[in-house]
């Protein structure tokens, strides 16, 4: 039975393969199929379902934000769209799917998320390592990554590492816990992502407010660890020997967060992208556009670099307003039916889901996105987390 868990392991393997082959090779598609191969087959190979209810939802809301979308689509006559978005976003369903079930399944079976967690750290462990040691191998690359190709999916993805890492230090040994939580800073750090610059103050603000009692500790622990990783940067030439760009980016996160400054500037040009976006959202009555049309924006070169934007902009109000109140309600799901710990732990999943979808168009699209997703709702909608369910 067990190894039956380890396939949606597999998946993600499958899909950061597939992140690499799609800009070197052009043969995205086929590991897109492949990992559509494996979704249908656990499907018709399990017995047995346990669905998050929140999961069904959102799936709901991706199948109304394609029929709404395809059918502005149809209006403006653009019905290829139609089909490269059901091809994308089809592998994206029933990955979300499969990956629900099975969290659920581990969830029911093992009684708690450790189980998944310490696999899931030593992936994100491993895929780390890899993103230190091309810095150390690639001297003329600006933001450097390792199995998932963009910088700012490979920060999010240690972000996430370093969250399920943070909550379960009891679990682990201490020499472990600080070397791995070393190796995920950095390979953040490597990635030069503004947004992940940024998840990670919010990951830190919510695990100081959620020491309580061992707050001054904590916050003592904390100055110690960011003054020795200043340390090792500075000591390993990192800080001495940066590029232009990024002394660019940090410059620009220094100026966004200490400074307040928003603009195209310091947001990468986010900020006139959504601006953009909003023009056209308005002049349109908020009736959609139709399918992929804000992923790359008519007349510019990007796409609206916002997946809320992308929603409104494509589909309309419908998808967007239903996709809101899905949002809310696994918020106070959070809030109101987990335990402490874990309570805190979703929260700090939910928010970095929620900052990273505010900083690209595809952020759906995103396998490992889906596995957080999926990952997040399974533990918060299970009963492991239910102190009223647990008593009973």
């Amino acid at each position: 039975m067990k190894h039956k868990y380890f396939i949606v392991l597999l998946i993600i393997i499958l899909s950061g393969i597939n992140d690499f082959l799609a800009v070197f090779y052009g043969i995205s598609s086929i590991i897109s199929y492949i990992t559509l191969f494996f979704c249908v087959f656990i499907l018709f190979e399990n017995k047995t379902y346990i669905f998050s209810r929140s999961t069904i939802n959102f799936i709901f809301f991706l199948i109304l934000y394609l029929i709404f979308g395809g059918y502005f689509s149809l209006t403006n006559l653009n019905d290829n769209d139609i089909l490269l978005s059901l091809r994308s976003y089809l592998p994206s369903i029933l990955l979300l799917l499969v990956a629900d079930i099975k969290f659920n399944e581990i969830f029911r079976n093992y009684r708690d998320s450790w189980f998944i967690e310490r696999i899931l750290i030593m992936i994100i462990f491993i895929h780390s390592i890899l993103v230190v040691v091309n810095y150390f191998i690639f001297e003329d690359i600006d933001r450097f990554t390792s199995t998932v190709l963009n910088p700012n999916d490979s920060a999010f993805l240690s972000v996430f590492g370093f969250i399920i890492l943070l909550y379960n230090k009891d679990n682990l040994k201490n020499y472990s816990y600080y070397l791995i939580s070393l190796f995920f800073i950095f390979s953040i750090f490597l990635s030069f992502s503004k947004t992940n610059y940024l998840n990670m103050l919010i990951v830190v603000a919510i695990y100081l407010f959620s020491s309580n009692r061992t707050l001054i500790p904590n916050s003592f622990k904390l100055f110690l660890s960011v003054s020795f990783v200043y340390f090792l940067l500075s000591f390993s030439g990192v800080l001495s020997n940066l590029s232009d760009v990024q002394n660019k980016r940090i410059n620009q996160y220094t100026s966004f967060v200490l400074e307040g400054e928003i603009n195209s500037q310091t947001t990468t040009y986010r900020t006139f992208l959504l601006d953009e976006s909003i023009k056209r959202i308005v002049d349109n009555s908020f009736m959609g556009h139709g399918l992929t049309k804000f992923h790359q924006l008519e007349g510019l070169r990007y796409g609206s670099h916002n997946f809320f934007i992308t929603i409104l902009g494509e589909s309309g109000i419908i998808p967007f307003t239903i996709l809101i109140t899905i949002l809310i309600s696994v918020l106070i799901r959070i809030f109101r039916y987990s335990l402490l710990k874990q309570k805190f732990k979703l929260l700090s999943i939910f928010m970095i889901l929620l900052i990273f979808a505010n900083s690209t168009h595809t952020f759906i699209l995103g396998k490992i996105n889906i596995i957080v997703i999926a990952f997040m709702l399974s533990l918060a909608y299970h009963p492991i987390n239910n102190k009223k369910l647990i008593n009973h």
